[in-house]
């Protein structure tokens, strides 16, 4: 999973990157589920991670579960650098959504 928290990382700090997963999200209920999944792990390893459906499961799962959780260094200067808006709100509730619908697949 510590590769899956790079790779979140990474993102999290590269616009670039956010705008290729804001893509792939804004087409997920249309491409449907297993061409979404296909194009999350192909985005990965773009990113040059090996990332596994499991991995990305446990990752968000564990990250929507945490009421704990400390923001890390690249979500602050997000919220500090003001680059999360409305858009990016609505791609995080599509991809919980995404990843609660992946949680029910079979291991």
């Amino acid at each position: 999973m510590f590769k899956m928290k790079e790779l979140y990382e990474k993102v999290a700090a590269d616009s670039i990157l956010q705008a290729k997963f804001f893509k792939i999200m804004e087409y997920a209920q249309i491409d449907g589920m297993d061409a979404t999944i296909k194009k999350l792990t192909d985005f990965a390893e773009e990113a040059k991670y090996d990332v596994t459906l499991e991995e990305m499961k446990e990752f968000f799962r564990d990250m929507t579960e945490s009421k704990d959780r400390v923001l890390s260094d690249s979500e602050l200067d997000m919220v500090a650098g003001g680059k999360i808006n409305r858009q990016t709100l609505e791609e995080i509730e599509r991809l919980n959504r995404l990843m609660e619908e992946m949680s029910k697949i079979p291991e």
